[in-house]
């Protein structure tokens, strides 16, 4: 796969985990979490917004080698996290599939 594509497919995942996760189901079920793994869900949520931002933002020249570097890794955190988000009423499944694809995300581009 392209760099191009790597880096296109990732941040369309990462849109549909920010659109999923600010959902109003999402929102009910983290209603009906523990206040810890709520809070860590809506952090969770913040992180992943960033993410996308910084890697639609980041230059394909810059990133190129980690894309192809990391190609496998995201192809299958992408796959994750859409499996993931199927279920929004298991919160910590769902916050703990993202926190992993963020997690690869950040070897590709630089989170602060």
């Amino acid at each position: 796969m392209e760099p191009s594509e790597i880096q296109q497919e990732t941040v369309a995942s990462l849109q549909v985990a920010v659109v999923q996760m600010n959902s109003l189901e999402f929102d009910t079920a983290l209603g009906q979490q523990p206040p810890d793994l709520a809070l860590r869900a809506r952090k969770e949520r913040q992180r992943v917004q960033y993410a996308r931002l910084a890697l639609e933002n980041a230059q394909l020249a810059a990133i190129r080698d980690q894309l192809l570097a990391h190609e496998a890794p995201l192809a299958q955190g992408r796959q994750q996290v859409a499996a993931a988000l199927q279920n929004l009423q298991r919160v910590e499944d769902v916050v703990n599939t993202v926190s992993s694809f963020v997690d690869i995300v950040g070897r590709v581009v630089a989170l602060v």
